[in-house]
């Protein structure tokens, strides 16, 4: 419950990842490590009251979700008869959450009840590569992975959140909520 102008901001890592994969290439064992990654922004909001009446505005623009892992063939990645070299496979995935809000307080401010009119928009982004390397005899032949994926797009929803919340004038220290 505000009765004045709000900014709210966050900044924070984004981890990333690097995954080993060995044995087998269609059933490969994996070894993960994520490490920092970079600094950014992942929200950044705004609220406004609109009048006395506890009817307040806001508007907000949140990171919602991050992937960046990177994936490298170990020393030991075959496929039958044939080794796998230089194997690489970059995932990612970024999903961004655009909101704009209207709520309403209760005159003495233990419950609210709002309506958020949300634009997501999803980054999804997948690269892979890497050749096989067959030995008969004395002649090996190097080449390319068949059947690799090399893809990325964006996808955009639109959508709407309708929520309430309040606290109990009996447990000022309890808070309910529900949104859908």
């Amino acid at each position: 419950y505000i009765d004045s102008r709000r900014f709210s901001f966050n900044a924070r890592n984004m981890p990333r990842s690097t995954t080993i994969s060995n044995g087998s290439f269609a059933a490969r064992t994996y070894s993960t490590n994520g490490y920092r990654g970079p600094e950014t922004i992942s929200h950044v909001g705004f609220a406004q009251p609109l009048s006395k009446s506890g009817t307040v505005m806001s508007l907000s623009y949140t990171l919602a979700g991050l992937m960046d892992d990177h994936q490298v063939g170990g020393n030991s990645l075959t496929s039958g008869p044939s080794s796998i070299i230089g194997y690489h496979l970059d995932r990612a995935l970024k999903t961004q959450v655009y909101s704009l809000a209207l709520a309403k307080a209760s005159a003495d401010q233990t419950t609210s009840v709002g309506l958020a009119f949300n634009y997501l928009r999803q980054y999804v982004a997948i690269g892979e590569k890497g050749f096989t390397s067959t030995t008969v005899g004395d002649v090996t032949t190097i080449s390319p992975l068949a059947n690799v994926v090399n893809a990325s797009d964006n996808g955009y929803g639109y959508g709407f959140t309708v929520g309430a919340q309040g606290s109990p004038a009996s447990d000022p220290n309890m808070t309910w909520g529900l949104s859908y």
